[in-house]
């Protein structure tokens, strides 16, 4: 059985390179990096492996933050940042496009963290 045809938005994921990192708040340019744990509260189903999520479940992170993000479990990643990354991905999907509210939604998140670079 085939799995269902994944959302693709090349638009998107150009938006994401050019935020923030979402994990250091470093400057761009980024790698938009897919959520791929399942999370019932926002709806956002696991993904198999080999199998890549929708583009909606994206955000910005610097190549750095990428690459550790990888090295390890993912949800211990997001924990370890102490950044619950699912309702950020549903808001810059939401006005994706927008740099400057994107940019905005994500030093907000970096203003009220004290680990904050």
């Amino acid at each position: 059985r085939k799995p269902p045809k994944r959302n693709k938005s090349p638009s998107h994921l150009s938006f994401l390179r050019a935020l923030p990192c979402l994990g250091s708040g470093k400057y761009p340019p980024c790698d938009p990096a897919h959520i791929r744990y399942a999370d019932r509260r926002y709806g956002k189903k696991s993904t198999g492996g080999g199998e890549k999520p929708d583009d909606e479940w994206a955000v910005p992170l610097c190549r750095e933050e990428h690459t550790l993000q990888h090295s390890m479990n993912e949800e211990e990643y997001w924990k370890l940042k102490g950044i619950d990354p699912l309702p950020i991905a549903m808001r810059l999907w939401a006005i994706s496009g927008d740099v400057v509210d994107g940019t905005r939604i994500i030093r907000e998140l970096h203003r009220h963290r004290p680990e904050a670079e």
